[in-house]
């Protein structure tokens, strides 16, 4: 079955991005780290070590039913301070690598590039969580998920890892992106298994909130502080009628 990313990814553009900028975002690619400096580099045997270690780590070692995924979801999106301490006791030399480009060649497979993802998506924002350095290697992992999948990279990963592959767009600040991720993760939610249904659709409804929110302001309001941008007047109503923060901010 082909990605439900790399099939579609380029159909919806809406408009043509400028001179060097990204067809995903419209924002120029100068300000993403290329991911090419280490891409001749082989996987060596302690790469795949570190690789499923990551893996095992975040998904666990066995198959994940509904309901674990169900009871992994606070873990995974809550906020847990022994958690994140775990993350960076055992990991912390990984997302520095990673966010050097120094793990640039574990892109060449699914796990791997999988696993790159995590890192820079996820394990930054619980290492860094509540600072700006958890958002500072979003443009890279965005450029990750969306390469892999135009390169099938995501083909073969099972559905729960496909959600972590896709994760970067629920990220972005970019209207067009959250479209794409609300249409991605339904599409996700769809193919499952009707076991796997309801929680799916559940991943795809926080797609959908993400995406309202960056509809409705351009960016993340939560991110606002920490990044030190202005709130706006309509942000600063916002913010102050209890809105999800999503453990940032």
């Amino acid at each position: 079955m082909d990605s439900p990313l790399s099939v579609t990814w380029f159909a919806v553009r809406t408009e043509a991005p400028g001179r060097g900028d990204s067809p995903i975002t419209g924002e120029n690619d100068m300000a993403v780290k290329l991911f090419s400096e280490s891409m001749d580099a082989t996987i060596t045997d302690d790469d795949q070590i570190r690789i499923d270690a990551i893996l095992s780590f975040w998904f666990m070692e066995q198959t994940l039913s509904a309901p674990k995924i169900d009871g992994r979801m606070d873990t995974w999106f809550g906020e847990d301070p022994v958690f994140d301490e775990e993350i960076a006791k055992e990991f912390a030399g990984d997302v520095e690598l990673a966010s050097e480009g120094k793990l640039d060649h574990w892109a060449h497979e699914p796990r791997g590039r999988l696993a790159l993802i995590l890192l820079l998506d996820q394990f930054r924002r619980n290492i860094y969580r509540n600072s700006p350095e958890a958002f500072e290697m979003d443009k890279a992992a965005l450029k990750l998920c969306v390469e892999g999948a135009m390169e099938k990279k995501d083909k073969g990963l099972a559905p729960i890892h496909k959600a972590f592959f896709y994760m970067p767009l629920q990220h972005a600040e970019s209207r067009k992106v959250q479209a794409k991720s609300c249409e991605i993760y339904r599409r996700l939610a769809e193919a499952v298994s009707p076991t796997y249904k309801e929680t799916f659709e559940t991943i795809a409804q926080f797609a959908e909130l993400h995406a309202d929110i960056v509809e409705q302001f351009g960016r993340f309001p939560h991110r606002n502080k920490l990044l030190g941008r202005a709130n706006s007047p309509e942000e600063e109503k916002y913010l102050a009628a209890d809105s999800p923060s999503f453990g940032q901010g």
